[in-house]
């Protein structure tokens, strides 16, 4: 599959958030099943974030389901070339756990993603939204050449205008001396305690802003108001 030229490093810019194996979801399985009490610092409380994502149903035709998984704080921040750092920067911020869903075409390889992280103060989320992007954009600066990966395109785009922020990241890069490139588009948003994103990675054609600022909003709907938020610190409070 196409997706696996890029895999081990693709998820810098995608995800936001690391992923490890033992936190993988088979497709099917509510998340509720996943046990995370063992490796996360900020307790789990059973957060429905799961049944807040897009599915399979919501994809362009093609797409179907590949995988899902939670990521508490110390899975994220296994993605991170500092663990340590960050971990203590999702605790600091306030992150309480996270969800991936992530959807693939069989016939082109490409692929989309989706992801969601609540935390417990809206303050917590704006705080931590730029730092990550940031530092996530550095890294990728430094990390990809070092694999005989060149980056043609690494930009911010237009503003989608989405919940309380938003930003638009576009990569394009090959793999050097080859002909096998990417291209992907990152919508990623806040509205109230909760940061959402859409990717969209292709390995055959340039990928639209306007496709994946449609998943963005369409996953903002599912999460609430648009622009408004949604009521996850009360089920935080609630569950804690």
């Amino acid at each position: 599959m196409k997706l696996g030229l890029f895999a081990g490093w693709m998820v810098l810019f995608l995800l936001g958030c690391g992923v490890s194996s033992a936190q993988q979801e088979s497709p099917g399985v509510p998340d509720s099943d996943v046990v995370t009490s063992q490796q996360t610092a900020t307790p789990t409380i059973g957060l429905d974030l799961g049944n807040l994502l897009l599915v399979e149903q919501d994809m362009p035709q093609g797409f179907t389901l590949a995988e899902q998984w939670r990521t508490d704080n110390r899975v994220a921040a296994e993605g991170w070339s500092d663990p340590e750092k960050w971990l203590a920067n999702y605790e600091t911020w306030g992150r309480i756990e996270g969800f991936e869903v992530e959807f693939e075409s069989a016939a082109s390889g490409a692929a989309i993603n989706m992801f969601m992280s609540v935390y417990s103060t809206d303050s917590g989320a704006q705080e931590s939204f730029t730092p990550v992007i940031d530092e996530r954009n550095s890294e990728i600066r430094t990390q990809l050449p070092e694999q005989g990966i060149n980056i043609i395109a690494l930009e911010v785009l237009e503003d989608p205008g989405l919940g309380d922020e938003s930003v638009a990241l576009h990569l394009r890069a090959q793999t050097i001396g080859t002909t096998n490139f990417l291209d992907s588009i990152r919508v990623k948003f806040r509205t109230a305690n909760v940061i959402g994103s859409a990717a969209w990675i292709s390995f055959e054609s340039n990928v639209l802003l306007s496709d994946v600022i449609a998943l963005a909003k369409k996953q903002l709907e599912r999460i609430g108001r648009p622009g408004g938020g949604l009521g996850l610190l009360s089920a935080y409070r609630q569950g804690s």
